[in-house]
């Protein structure tokens, strides 16, 4: 743990020391967290916006089939039939036509027919109906909410992921600054030295050299940062190109969750399954239609003015037989259920194993990191020496710029070990939900 600790400090350490630089080199100075980049990310989300547009429907789609299956319904119908007869006189339209009269049967016409009526029928016994309709609603209104969270839950898991591939460019375009700034310093100390006679000229003429290497290889870095921190936004849905620098992911490892959200999405597969069966078995239910209606029926003109009226009744409805489709439909949703466990099943057996394997190798990075923790320390202590024998003339500027690499390779190295640590960490939150 002490090393650990010593690893953090130094690379908090060098943060400090350069993070001026690096925002003079940037349109902006405002620290950006990982916690504004996640939440532009729901903001922006398409497919959030979308179950959230899912929900509304799926309520009014609810109101409008309640008042299908069971609310009453009121409407106006009328018809005006003409059948003419030919060969029966003056009389063309008469329900009783002679047996010369040629035209349709008057049984079936009655030589016409005026009809304007207001009809009314109402659904009786509907609860069942309503149940079942309610079910389905439920069971697609946690699905969408489900969704969701989901999309927010996926969402979190690739900005952090991104935004610490972002933070690590830009730990070492910090880290690149550090150097520069170190051998810039080292060469007023050579070239002091050339004056005296301890170094030679191309000693002076090597450390430049090496400080423009180190300064593009910040060229690339800086180029680097950009790219990642655009990907990042691209991804957040902002519309922004200024670069900006961003602050120290806070990502840690969550406490285990017991419930995994993750099975609420079988759960309400199932669901939506299940209501849809009872609402496909509701054709076998017995079904009752209270109707009445009011106006004019008349066949024939001749006192139609004495044809109006109303009247009443009920229909009954019940389905027998259909081809054993009730069976067969039930077969079917069986296998959807089947399918649905058979993947939470597998679900299940890879998310626990997939879990354990993230926090194991979160172990193994620490105790990497540790080691190479207490690496650092000593090639601090060895940077004090050789600058003091550097300034003495008692090794040579090659040895001194090896050791300066060494030291950076080193740096990089716990950097990326912390880096890789928290996509780890992000992994297994994601897991762990």
């Amino acid at each position: 743990m002490h090393k650990i600790i010593v690893a953090v400090i130094v690379l908090l350490g060098m943060h400090a020391c350069v993070s001026a630089q690096n925002t003079n080199s940037f349109s902006g100075n405002k620290m950006q967290g990982l916690q504004s980049f996640i939440d532009s990310a729901y903001q922006n989300s398409a497919m959030i916006k979308d179950n959230q547009n899912k929900l509304s429907y799926s309520g009014l789609n609810l109101k409008q089939t309640l008042a299908e299956v069971s609310g009453p319904k009121i409407f106006v119908a009328s018809e005006v039939l003409l059948a003419p007869y030919v060969n029966n006189g003056r009389d063309v339209f008469t329900p009783n036509p002679s047996d010369k009269a040629i035209g349709y049967d008057a049984a079936v016409t009655n030589g016409g027919l005026y009809s304007a009526t207001a009809n009314a029928t109402v659904p009786l016994f509907t609860t069942a109906n309503k149940k079942a309709y309610r079910q389905l609603s439920t069971a697609e209104t946690e699905a969408y909410t489900n969704q969701i969270e989901l999309t927010k839950h996926e969402l979190e898991q690739q900005v952090s992921g991104q935004y610490v591939q972002c933070y690590l460019s830009e730990l070492q375009m910090e880290y690149q600054q550090k150097t520069i700034a170190l051998l810039e310093d080292e060469k007023l100390v050579v070239k002091d030295m050339v004056v005296n006679g301890l170094a030679k000229q191309s000693d002076y003429m090597l450390m430049g050299i090496e400080i423009q290497t180190q300064k593009i290889l910040l060229s690339q870095y800086r180029t680097d940062y950009t790219k990642s921190l655009l990907q990042l936004k691209t991804l957040c849905g902002i519309n922004d190109t200024a670069v900006v620098m961003i602050a120290a992911p806070e990502i840690e490892v969550r406490q285990l969750n017991e419930q995994s959200k993750f099975m609420k999405i079988y759960r309400t597969d199932s669901l939506q399954i299940m209501a849809s069966q009872n609402i496909f078995n509701l054709k076998y239910k017995p079904s009752l239609n209270l109707y009445a209606n009011g106006g004019l029926n008349a066949v024939e003109l001749p006192g139609i003015q004495k044809k109006f009226g109303v009247s009443a009744g009920l229909t009954f409805n019940w389905m027998l037989y259909d081809g054993k489709q009730k069976k067969l439909e039930q077969q079917k949703n069986a296998l959807l259920l089947n399918t649905s466990q058979n993947y939470r099943t597998s679900f299940l057996r890879q998310h626990e194993l997939q879990k354990q394997n993230a926090l194991k190798e979160i172990s193994n990075i620490n105790g990497m990191i540790a080691q190479k923790a207490q690496q650092l320390t000593d090639y601090g202590q060895l940077m004090q020496v050789y600058k003091l024998q550097l300034a003495q003339g008692q090794i040579s500027v090659t040895d001194y710029l090896n050791t300066v690499r060494s030291y950076n390779d080193l740096q990089r190295d716990i950097a990326l070990a912390g880096i890789n640590k928290l996509l780890v960490i992000n992994e297994y939150n994601y897991l762990n939900w």
